[in-house]
């Protein structure tokens, strides 16, 4: 009864391991898309982006595309987050102008534009974790 009690310690103590090693890590850099909705001058974009990395972002940028719900290049544009300490999550507003809210099918994060901090640059995409409350497909 001991060994067969030791063997089923043994298997789930093995498969514990390996779903911690098969599970991927989590990325330090998450930012959400959490919401577009009608502004003054055209489409308020609201995101949501924590620095999980150990040391502070002096800079923080994302060339953005938006795409229409056919799948055409509505538009390019750079979008500036700030600096962001170590361990902060901040909330950043942008408002799209002349850009129709319920046009918008997909939003494509298409390359980090400014990334830097101590031991980070060249991090912020490849380390980067997206998520969308919005009704919009949000991507790398």
């Amino acid at each position: 009864m001991k060994s067969l009690l030791l063997v089923a310690a043994l298997v789930s103590g093995l498969s514990a391991a390996a779903a911690q090693e098969a599970a991927p890590a989590a990325k330090p850099l998450t930012l959400e898309l959490n919401g577009a909705r009608p502004s003054e001058k055209g489409c308020r974009f609201g995101f949501v982006v924590t620095n999980g990395f150990d040391t502070a972002l002096d800079k923080l940028g994302y060339e953005i595309v938006l795409f229409d719900k056919g799948g055409a290049v509505k538009r390019m544009l750079v979008l500036d987050f700030g600096a962001m300490p170590a361990g902060k999550t901040r909330v950043r507003e942008f408002d799209l102008a002349s850009i129709d809210c319920g046009e918008i099918g997909s939003v494509l994060v298409n390359d980090a534009s400014a990334c830097a901090g101590a031991g980070v640059e060249g991090r912020c995409l490849s380390d980067l974790a997206l998520s969308s409350r919005a009704p919009i497909r949000f991507e790398l």
